[in-house]
C-alpha cells in the first residue's frame, strides 16, 4: 500500500489513478477535507502511518504557488516546513520509505542555465521556493529511505484558474472569456502534461535510487528531475497559442514586467529520468485543447 499526503491535490489524483491503473493499492488523505489529518500537528502523522501500515509513504501535501505562498507567511511555513518535518520524523520512526514531491522552485534562479540534481542552487526567489527546499532538506535529516522528486511545471485537467494559479489555465481561461492575457516579459517555461509527470513518479519510486546521507543529497543521488528539456517555450507563445486554440484575438495579450520574486526562465535536465525509459508522450499543443475542450464543457 502506498499512501499519499494531500491525496486530493491536483498532482495526487493523477498519481493516484496512475498508481492503481498498475496494480497498487493507494490511500491518504487531505488536511483540507479532514480535520483530524492535518499533518502540522503533532502526532497526526505518526498515528496515521501507524493506523495504515504503507510501505511507502509520498508526501505531496503543501501550500503551492509564489503569490499565495506569501499571502500567508505563517501557514506556508507550517504547511511547507513544519509538516514535512513531522512527517519525516514518522517515516523514520517506523522505517517507512519516503518520497518527497519537490519542486523546480528550489534550485532558484539560474537564469538560462539547466538545472540538473546535485548542481548549483541558490535562494529562492519566494517563500514558497524556500520552504519547499527546506522540506527537502529536513528530509534529508530524519529520513534513512528517501527519495526527492523535483517536478517542473505540470500541466493538465484539474487545475483552476484565478490568482495565483497555474498560468496556462489562466490563459485559456481569460481568451476563452475575452479578457486580458497578461504575459511576463522575457519568461519561458518547459511545460510537462501532468500524465508524463505521474508516470515519471511512478518510475522513480519503482526502481529509482534512494538517499541516505547528507553526502547524498549534495551529490544528487536519490534526486530526480520530472521534466522536459526539449520544448522550452517562451510564456509569449503559450499565451498566443491560448487565443488561437481558443479562437481570440491576440490582442488580448498585454505584456508587463515579470515580478522581481519570479524566475523568469526554468530549464531543468531531465536526463536521470529518460536514461530510465521515461519520455513525455503529450505535447503542449495537444495538452492545452484537451484543457480548452474541457472547460467548454466544465468552465
Amino acid at each position: 500500500m502506498i499512501y499519499i499526503t494531500g491525496n486530493k491535490g491536483f498532482i495526487a489524483h493523477h498519481l493516484t489513478e496512475e498508481l492503481i491503473n498498475n496494480g497498487y493499492t493507494v490511500t491518504g488523505a487531505d488536511i483540507k477535507d479532514i480535520y483530524n489529518t492535518d499533518y502540522r500537528k503533532k502526532g497526526v502523522a505518526l498515528s496515521e502511518f501507524a493506523t495504515h501500515k504503507p510501505e511507502m509513504v509520498i508526501h505531496n501535501a503543501a501550500q503551492v504557488g509564489r503569490l499565495l505562498g506569501e499571502y500567508d507567511c505563517g501557514y506556508t511555513i507550517e504547511s511547507n516546513a513544519l509538516m514535512t518535518t513531522h512527517v519525516a520524523q514518522s517515516c523514520r520512526e517506523l522505517n517507512i520509505p519516503m518520497v518527497y514531491l519537490s519542486t523546480s522552485e528550489v534550485y532558484g534562479d539560474q537564469g538560462k542555465h539547466i538545472c540538473f540534481e546535485g548542481g548549483p542552487m541558490t535562494i529562492p526567489h519566494n517563500l514558497y521556493g524556500l520552504t519547499k527546499r527546506w522540506g527537502e532538506e529536513v528530509s534529508v535529516l530524519y529520513c534513512n529511505k528517501l527519495q526527492i522528486i523535483r517536478l517542473c511545471m505540470p500541466f493538465g485537467i484539474g487545475q483552476s484558474a484565478g490568482i495565483g494559479k497555474a498560468a496556462i489555465i489562466n490563459f485559456i481561461y481569460n481568451a476563452m472569456n475575452g479578457l486580458p492575457v497578461i504575459v511576463h516579459k522575457d519568461s519561458g517555461r518547459s511545460w510537462c502534461w501532468v500524465k508524463d509527470t505521474v508516470k515519471g513518479i511512478r518510475m522513480v519510486i519503482e526502481s529509482g535510487e534512494r538517499l541516505t546521507s547528507k553526502e547524498d543529497y549534495k551529490k544528487g543521488v536519490g534526486i530526480y528531475n520530472i521534466s522536459r528539456t526539449d520544448n522550452f517555450t517562451s510564456m509569449l507563445s503559450v499565451a498566443e497559442l491560448a487565443c488561437d486554440i481558443s479562437g481570440a484575438s491576440r490582442e488580448l495579450i498585454q505584456m508587463i514586467d515579470a515580478p522581481k520574486n519570479q524566475t523568469k526562465i526554468k530549464i531543468l535536465l531531465n536526463k536521470k529520468i529518460t536514461d530510465m525509459g521515461w519520455a513525455a508522450k503529450t505535447n503542449m499543443k495537444e495538452g492545452m485543447e484537451i484543457i480548452y475542450e474541457k472547460l467548454k464543457i466544465d468552465p
